[in-house]
């Protein structure tokens, strides 16, 4: 729109180019409707009200006016209490010297479309009726609390650099977003967004107030006129023809208002009337301030984008980028929280306490993936996390939680940690098959059939032995023969000492097996051979063999029980076999058998696992 057709427009709409712009502008003509108007007039029911302290006891009134709240361009607010309900309500009523029809129509239409709506973030309207001293009245509820545009003041100083300050604004502007995307929804445009048009209640409530300048259906048949406050208004508001209004254009609005949150100054700011419109049908982007958000930014041009087709569709959709805006800023701040903790200089004598460390790093990075999917400086900070986290975890010689942190990583671990966490996995697993050898090493089950096979074996020769011992040497008094039967008995335990080194030899019990029978083999050969060459005599050479064979378990590493108990029972046989010459064979043979039945007796019993 050029200078002279929004000159003309001004003058047809009766306005001054040089009037300060601060106030709203705009006339209602309800001439196209006026006849549906007037009919809604006749249908009012009559609503008396009485004013404080000329309340009569006999007044049927139900609505005493007790104070005012506020005043507008046409119309006073006043404080009211409803007796039969309890409760204090806000009556909207003509002032005394604009109460003529067209002024009550006006009214009228206000009520009229504010009424139709319900929702949390608008006033609801309780009743409206005719006084007859006030006319039309308009029953509202009432709402305690502040203007926004006095919290923004009151806030100035910290916007929009804190972010706890900025979130909480946005997050107002949020709910007066959801406010008009339900009146759009229902064909109802407000024209009228801005801060000192917003309420914010005593419990973090937020209304939109004022649809005194709001069209539907029904008034969008208004004659044309320039509506709206100018530094707030869109491009198509300025040309004063109802029909361009529609959603987009409260999206701008709520753009200018968010530029207000942003630099405490009206998006159309000038000194005159003529150069608010002036902006406000140019609406040029504005280049914001580095302590603007660059984000924000963006979202508060596209919003107040001169061509509608190039803002933000629906209020919802900018409600939309605001959210993303804050989900986005939350998820960055704790990135820079991971950050800190990640790059933390601290010394840490409690051994858990890096553990934590990094674990609330990598905890805040999946909080902020959650806010934002697919968010690259998350993700990235997330596998730094991870990879502080596997070193840490090797540095602590933890593998089971470096291989969990090495498969979340996968082909992002580093070299130097996957050569470390394969080092590290090899070295346990040689330790742990070490361990299992040992474990096998020690567990009497493996190889006991075997050693009690060759138990009896041994037992059944040494009773051939013996037995031929007695029927070819019965007195006991020839070594020779003795050391014979020693060299037998080493000749014929060889085989199966041989079958028994080949079966057992894999576990250290067995191996102490072999080495026992072994060792107590060669005690008989080597101690009969000494006998026979120094010709000892006999009952000297059992008593020695006696004493050999009982010592030989506490020598020889050995996994038999009752070793100490056969040791003393035996070193007694051997004394006895010295001091009894006569009895010495029969003592020898018996212990011999007696180490047999225990060897046996030993094997086919179940042992308890050793280590």
């Amino acid at each position: 729109m050029n200078g002279e057709s929004l000159l003309e427009t001004l003058a047809n709409a009766g306005l001054d180019p040089d009037a300060a712009p601060g106030s709203r502008v705009g006339k209602n003509d309800f001439s196209a409707y006026e006849s549906h108007l007037l009919s809604l007039m006749g249908k009012l029911r009559p609503l008396p009200v009485a004013r404080e302290p000329d309340v009569q006891a006999d007044d049927e009134a139900d609505i005493v006016v007790i104070g005012r709240l506020g005043e507008g361009g046409m119309g006073v607010v006043e404080l009211a209490r409803q007796p039969t309900l309890g409760r204090n309500v806000a009556l909207k009523r003509l002032k005394p010297s604009l109460a003529h029809e067209r002024q009550a129509l006006a009214l009228l239409d206000e009520a009229r479309i504010h009424g139709s709506l319900e929702h949390p973030n608008i006033v609801p309207v309780h009743a409206i009726g005719l006084d007859p001293t006030a006319g039309p009245v308009v029953i509202l509820k009432r709402v305690q609390g502040d203007a926004w545009s006095d919290a923004l003041v009151e806030d100035r100083a910290a916007l929009p650099g804190d972010p706890t300050v900025l979130e909480k604004h946005l997050r107002m502007l949020m709910q007066v977003c959801n406010a008009l995307h339900y009146a759009h929804a229902r064909g109802v445009f407000h024209r009228d967004v801005k801060p000192s048009n917003v309420m914010l209640g005593e419990y973090g409530e937020v209304y939109l107030l004022d649809w005194g300048l709001a069209l539907d259906e029904a008034s969008s048949a208004r004659e044309a006129s320039v509506a709206g406050t100018p530094p707030y208004m869109a491009p198509e508001m300025v040309g004063g023809e109802p029909s361009d209004v529609d959603a987009r254009t409260d999206v701008y609005l709520l753009g200018a208002t968010l530029h207000e949150v942003l630099t405490g100054t009206t998006r159309n700011r000038g000194e005159t009337l003529m150069s608010c419109l002036t902006k406000a049908a140019i609406s040029e982007p504005v280049s914001y301030p580095k302590e603007v958000p660059l984000l924000l930014g963006e979202i508060c041009n596209r919003a107040c984008a001169r061509d509608k087709a190039d803002r933000f569709p629906t209020a919802l959709a900018l409600r939309n980028a605001l959210a993303d805006f804050l989900d986005l800023r939350e998820a960055q701040m704790l990135v820079d929280a991971a950050e800190q903790l990640l790059s933390a200089d601290v010394e840490e004598t409690d051994e858990h306490a890096g553990t934590r460390r990094l674990d609330e790093a990598r905890f805040a990075c999946e909080q902020a993936l959650r806010a934002r999917p697919g968010m690259h400086a998350a993700e990235r900070m997330r596998e730094r996390c991870l990879i502080a986290s596997l070193r840490h975890e090797l540095d602590q010689n933890n593998l089971r939680g470096a291989e969990a942190l090495s498969a979340q990583l996968g082909d992002r671990v580093p070299d130097e940690l996957r050569n470390r966490l394969v080092a590290k996995q090899r070295g346990v697993a040689s330790e742990r098959a070490r361990v299992e050898q040992l474990d096998r090493d020690y567990d009497p089950e493996v190889s006991r059939a075997d050693r009690l096979r060759f138990a009896l074996v041994a037992v059944v020769v040494l009773s051939l032995l013996v037995g031929l011992e007695y029927w070819m040497v019965p007195g006991g008094e020839d070594t020779g023969l003795f050391a014979l039967f020693g060299l037998a008995w080493g000749v014929l335990a060889l085989p199966p000492l041989y079958q028994a080194r080949v079966k057992m030899w894999d576990t250290a019990m067995g191996r102490q097996f072999v080495w026992i029978m072994i060792a107590a083999s060669s005690a008989v050969l080597i101690g009969r051979l000494i006998a026979w060459l120094g010709n000892a005599p006999p009952h000297l050479m059992f008593a020695q063999e006696v004493a050999l064979l009982a010592m030989l378990p506490l020598a020889v590493d050995s996994p038999l029980r009752g070793r100490v108990l056969g040791a003393l029972i035996g070193m007694a046989l051997a004394l006895a076999c010295a001091a009894l010459p006569d009895l010495s064979h029969h003592l020898h043979t018996a212990w011999l058998l007696f180490i047999l039945l225990v060897l046996v007796v030993d094997n086919a019993l179940p042992h308890k696992k050793t280590s």
